[in-house]
Order: structure tokens, then C-alpha cells, then sequence
């Protein structure tokens, strides 16, 4: 069983392992990390919607082949089935809209 840091013991909830929680010093080092990105500006993204996108164009054939579907996101306040840990860092990073390639 035991092993370093990562990997925890899963069903006790340890760091690393699912469902593990991180210690108030670890929230706040994490809050510091996207301090930056809070404040930050830079590019516009309201104009990321005018920058032209194009798909594969055997985009079609490959979808039907593997038999999954890729649907367009809007905001990253959709419903996207992300896992807890990466909606929390989206939220953190104050993103609001994907990038047309993340469309």
C-alpha cells in the first residue's frame, strides 16, 4: 500500500487519491497560482469569435468511424462533465468563453 505523496490511500481520502482534500495551506497556494491570471489582460476575447476556425475535412468520416460526437461549447458555464478539480480551475482562471479552438 503505502508510496509517496500522490496516490494517497483512496478510500481514506488521501492527498492525491479521489476524493482526497487538500489542507487549507494548499487552497491558498493554489488561490496564489491564478492571482495572476485574475488580473491579467491582454488579448480581447470578445473578438476571438471573428477568427475564422476550419475542421478537418474528414472530420465527419472520423466521427462516424469512432462513433463519438464532439458538441460546441459556448461558455465554460456549460454543463461540460469536467471533473470537480478542473471546473475549479477553470473558475479560478476566471475563464468565461473558449477559445474558438476549444469551440
Amino acid at each position: 500500500r503505502g508510496g509517496g505523496g500522490f496516490g494517497g490511500n483512496r478510500d481514506q481520502g488521501g492527498r492525491g487519491g479521489y476524493g482526497g482534500r487538500s489542507s487549507g495551506r494548499e487552497d491558498a497556494e493554489i488561490e496564489k497560482l491564478f492571482e495572476t491570471s485574475r488580473n491579467a489582460t491582454g488579448i480581447n476575447f470578445d473578438h476571438y469569435d471573428d477568427i475564422p476556425v476550419e475542421v478537418h475535412p474528414n472530420y465527419p468520416e472520423l466521427q462516424r468511424k469512432s462513433g463519438s460526437t464532439v458538441q460546441c461549447i459556448q461558455s465554460f458555464k456549460d454543463d461540460l462533465n469536467l471533473a470537480g478539480p478542473v471546473m475549479d480551475n477553470i473558475n479560478r482562471a476566471s475563464y468565461e468563453k473558449p477559445t474558438p479552438v476549444q469551440k
